[in-house]
């Protein structure tokens, strides 16, 4: 699971911006299920037509039990149920009372709507699975990786759509 890893922004699907980064290392990794973004980065300045995360360390199971992240060990990189709370960008100011999740439960990387983007994924374990509600289902970037590694490719999974009406400024991950 992340450990220390960048919430961005996208206008075009191409290029994304870092809105805030996350290093949860000390906390021996996820503990948290929710991850509030700092009100400094959900201004004007930061809204976008989707979100990614893209993941430097993980923590992760393995035979000795639950291991602490390490930027030398790769830990497979499990995520399900991820949601990018949203909320309506409109000219003049913020226009949705309650925060919403930007993504619609997915059942293929273009459907019902925008695009999911991944950096890869294992077996059957598609990354659209990353935003269904399907507890049994998710998304795996790589299965039972092998020990040290001194370089992280990097590692990423969000959603975009182009079409939005609006932009969004994200207020939380979960």
């Amino acid at each position: 699971t992340p450990s220390k890893f960048n919430v961005q922004g996208t206008l075009d699907g191409t290029n994304w911006t870092t809105i805030q980064s996350y290093d949860i290392t000390s906390e021996g990794g996820y503990n948290s299920k929710y991850f509030r973004i700092d009100s400094s980065n959900t201004t004007v300045n930061h809204a976008y037509l989707g979100f990614r995360l893209e993941v430097f360390e993980t923590s992760g199971y393995g035979t000795g039990g639950n291991e602490v992240a390490s930027p030398t060990v790769l830990h497979t990189l499990v995520l399900s149920q991820l949601k990018f709370i949203v909320e309506d960008y409109n000219e003049d100011a913020l226009v949705q009372l309650f925060p919403s999740s930007l993504v619609p439960v997915m059942t293929s990387a273009t459907a019902p709507s925008g695009n999911v983007v991944y950096s890869g994924y294992y077996s059957s374990w598609l990354p659209w699975n990353a935003f269904n509600t399907d507890l049994s289902n998710g998304w795996h970037l790589e299965y039972n990786p092998v020990g040290e590694v001194s370089n992280h490719s990097q590692r990423y999974i969000g959603w975009y759509n182009t079409s939005l009406s609006s932009k969004k400024v994200i207020t939380g991950v979960f």
